[in-house]
């Protein structure tokens, strides 16, 4: 019974520890379920792009066809929140995509909402432009931008 206990609870607790790991992505097996957003435009049309994931791992792209870097981790209480909210949007802010010459987008579940923020009558829903810049903050925050 005492070898048991000396070594079944090692075993139990790895197993345990394992079982509470969440997963960790890389720019070349990035989850399905993002959220992307950024900005772009121009007179030379770059675009900034960063994905974050469900676990609050964050990566940027610059440009449509640019190399995808990590950019560290935010906290995941942060990110839960940020995909609980855009869950929540109802189906016609997806409809809005008004780029502009410059632009700010939010991209989740294969939809893209696109608006200037430099016009004074956005049209797009205020959550979003409102999500766009906490997510910047936390980018801000962490030091990646």
């Amino acid at each position: 019974m005492r070898h048991l206990i000396v070594f079944g609870l090692p075993v139990m607790g790895c197993l345990f520890l394992a079982a509470c790991h969440t997963s960790k992505y890389s720019a070349d097996h990035l989850p399905d379920n993002l959220i992307i957003f950024g900005r772009g435009g121009g007179v030379v049309g770059m675009e900034y792009r960063y994905m974050l994931c469900p676990n609050g791992q964050l990566f940027l792209q610059k440009g449509i066809k640019g190399s995808i870097n990590s950019l560290g981790r935010i906290p995941l209480g942060r990110a839960k929140d940020a995909f609980r909210r855009v869950a929540e949007w109802n189906v016609s802010v997806w409809a809005y995509n008004e780029p502009g010459n410059m632009y700010q987008f939010v991209e989740w579940d294969g939809h893209r909402v696109a608006w200037n923020p430099h016009t004074s009558e956005l049209g797009v829903p205020s959550e979003v432009p409102l999500l766009y810049n906490q997510l910047m903050d936390i980018v801000k925050q962490s030091g990646a931008e």
